[in-house]
This record gives C-alpha cells, structure tokens and sequence, in this order.
C-alpha cells in the first residue's frame, strides 16, 4: 500500500485510476475534466490529529476536492477522528447509503474504530434508557431519536442532513481515551444537494456539509438567499452551542 500527502489526477478528459491500496492524507484534486476511478482498488482517506481540516476537533480528515471539473468513480473508505471530551457532537457524513450499522456493528469495549450507541433495537445497549443518536425534525424543531440501527447516517438520506450523536469511551466530560476513528466504506456524496430547510421566522434546521471537503458558509449564503447570516456549532468542551457568523468559516 501507499500514502500520498496529496494527490493530483489530470488525465485531461481521460481517466486516472489506481492499481494498488491507497491512503491519502490531506487532499485530491480531479482536473481537466479527467475521471477519478478507485479501480475497485482500497482508497482511504485518512483523519488523524495532526493535520488542520475538517476533523471534529483538532484533527484533520482527507478531502476530495471540487469536482466542478471532474469526476470521481469508486468506493471510499472515509474515516472521521473523535477525540476531545466523550459528549454529543453533530455529525454529517459525506458516504452515501450508509446506516448507524456503519458506526457501530464492529463495536466491542475498547476499540477504537466503532462507537457504543444506545436506546434503540440493534443498538449496542437496546436496553439502556438513553439514547444516543438524534435526526431534528425542522418542520416541527424537534430532535427525533433513532428507531432502529438501519436508520440512515447519509447526509443525503436525511431531513437537513445532520445527526446529534452520543460519541466517547469514558465519563461525561472526560478525555476520549484512546482517541476513536469513525469509519465506513462507499461512494461519495457529490453533485447539487438540495436540503428541506425550516422557513419558519426563528426556526433551525441541523444541516450538514454533505461533502468530503470544507463547505463555505459565504458561498453557501450567497447561493441560498434569506437563510440567516449566522450558524450554531456543538462544542463538546463547553457543553453547548457557538456561535459563527458569514465570512468566518
């Protein structure tokens, strides 16, 4: 196998594809309206700590660049990194079809690429009177708990796209430990997405970035006319919501 810091792909128009495993660290970019093909070969992007990206916390995760002017073909394996303190976070994942049995089939205590999910049929603890993993419902501006483990995770097989998600191995508002590595394999979620967004005055909708890449919150504005200039973040540290605004990210 091999590791890429970055990754070019310029076939101009024609098609790159792999021919081994490959991990990839910060970012591919598809250009000249060349095809990006994983060849059915393994295709990782990576999330560590150590690079600046998307990652839930301090971390970074790979990115597939714009692919305004290409293509990308083939299955990835995505990994989203979760360290910082065990408590809700809210997560949107780039993988299409995916369900919580993406998350957590593979759980046992101690490992760190699956997550423990609780309340509801299929679960980790059914039984257990919490539950872990909430969709929000925008046009009544409720959190709807999940039902069952095949419930979607897809950004784009949910209502805004967004999830509030129980997340960590130790006591509420402890140091995850050790540091745990969100994963699932399939193709990416690209093209237009369209979200059903409350248009109530005052309302919320938990949208999320249904892309392997940084989403700009300017763009997003300017392409979405009369959604408010500002947006709320779940801070795991501070047990609560911030506050950012258009232009800041």
């Amino acid at each position: 196998s091999t590791t890429f810091y970055n990754l070019d792909a310029n076939g101009s128009s024609n098609t790159v594809q792999l021919n081994g495993t490959v991990s990839l660290v910060n970012l591919l970019n598809v250009l000249n309206n060349s095809t990006f093909s994983t060849n059915g070969q393994s295709f990782t992007l990576l999330s560590t700590s150590t690079l600046n990206g998307n990652s839930l916390n301090g971390g970074g995760t790979a990115q597939i660049g714009n692919l305004s002017n290409g293509t990308f073909t083939g299955n990835v394996n995505y990994q989203r990194r979760v360290d910082g303190m065990t408590d809700w976070r809210t997560i949107g994942w780039p993988i299409s079809g995916q369900t919580i049995s993406a998350w957590t089939s593979a759980y046992t205590t101690g490992t760190t690429t699956a997550i423990a999910t609780a309340g509801f049929p299929g679960s980790t603890a059914p039984g257990f009177g919490f539950v872990s993993v909430y969709n929000y419902d925008a046009v009544h501006q409720i959190y709807v708990a999940a039902t069952y483990v095949s419930n979607s995770v897809s950004a784009d097989g949910l209502s805004g796209g967004g999830l509030y998600v129980y997340v960590g191995n130790t006591n509420p508002g402890q140091f995850i430990n050790p540091n745990i590595t969100m994963q699932s394999t399939g193709s990416i979620i690209s093209g237009n997405q369209s979200a059903a967004i409350s248009s109530g005055s005052g309302n919320y909708t938990l949208l999320a970035n249904p892309y392997p890449a940084p989403l700009s919150f300017s763009s997003f504005l300017a392409s979405n006319p009369g959604i408010a200039s500002y947006y709320y973040v779940y801070d795991e540290a501070q047990g609560g919501f911030d506050v950012g605004y258009a232009g800041s990210g």
